[in-house]
């Protein structure tokens, strides 16, 4: 099953706000904001995760069928989250393929845990299984992705991977055929980081301008992407006294909101 930009599109409000219910770090009330955003969950489809400040939640939606597995971002707080960005020597894993050692070993935490909770739903009928994050939560998801299609090859054709924001973890892989699709903003430079990386599978440029995607990051919007950054740094110092690394065009809300505008725009 291959997927058009507009059939990826569609799925990543859901997935934001999948990604959103992570604000949360109890099951009771990821479980009452995920009624709010929609889902038909029950309360014990809801699975938090939480090992050595990894964080991540698997979501069994009962209607639509699908299973839902997010990464949560980079939290200033968490020495854990600041080491594994600092961590860019890659690392070779058989079946896998060469990623970023930082985001490999964060995945590495939790990745058990995950594998049981999926195994808790070998019964259930799945369409679908989402492997989503944001910034660091992307690149993690990424991670997950490769790991999760190896290990449970019977759901690889409903395994889809869509991330936002997300930072690179890509170098090499033996997977043929992913379904991987990144969404990144015209100004955010936290998606180049580490430059010596890049994302799994396809990859789509959001002009915040013109709320339109592009499926080609050309040098051009590489360039942008850093002059984004300096004049943005420039900007802090001047007026807040200070530098400020993440750039405002790389709130997950923002993504949510100018990819519904994209998708008005593209009708």
């Amino acid at each position: 099953m291959k997927n058009t930009e507009q059939d990826v599109l569609k799925h990543v409000p859901k997935l934001c706000n999948i990604n959103l219910l992570l604000d949360h770090e109890n099951e009771h009330e990821i479980f009452k904001s995920a009624q709010n955003f929609g889902f038909n969950v029950r309360r014990t489809d809801v699975h938090f995760i939480s090992v050595y400040e990894t964080e991540c939640l698997v979501l069994y939606d009962n209607a639509l069928k699908e299973l839902y597995i997010a990464f949560k971002w980079t939290e200033d707080d968490e020495v854990s989250d600041v080491g594994a960005h600092l961590l860019t020597k890659s690392i070779t894993v058989p079946e896998i393929g060469t990623v970023h050692s930082g985001y490999y070993k964060k995945f590495m935490t939790v990745r058990g845990d995950i594998y049981d909770k999926i195994k808790c739903y070998k019964s259930y009928k799945i369409n679908n299984i989402y492997i989503t994050g944001h910034s660091l939560g992307g690149a993690l998801a990424s991670i997950a992705y490769l790991f999760l299609a190896n290990h449970f090859k019977e759901y690889f054709s409903k395994m889809i991977c869509i991330t936002t924001g997300s930072c690179r973890s890509i170098k090499k892989v033996e997977l043929k055929n992913e379904q991987c699709y990144n969404f990144i903003t015209s100004q955010d430079y936290i998606t180049l980081y580490p430059l010596w990386y890049k994302h799994l599978g396809k990859t789509f440029v959001m002009n915040l301008s013109t709320k339109k995607t592009s499926s080609d990051l050309k040098f051009l919007t590489r360039f942008g992407l850093v002059v984004s950054f300096i004049a943005e740094q420039v900007k802090n110092l001047f007026t807040k006294g200070s530098f400020f690394l993440i750039p405002s065009a790389h709130k997950l809300d923002l993504y949510k909101s100018f990819i519904k505008e994209s998708l008005s725009n593209n009708k």
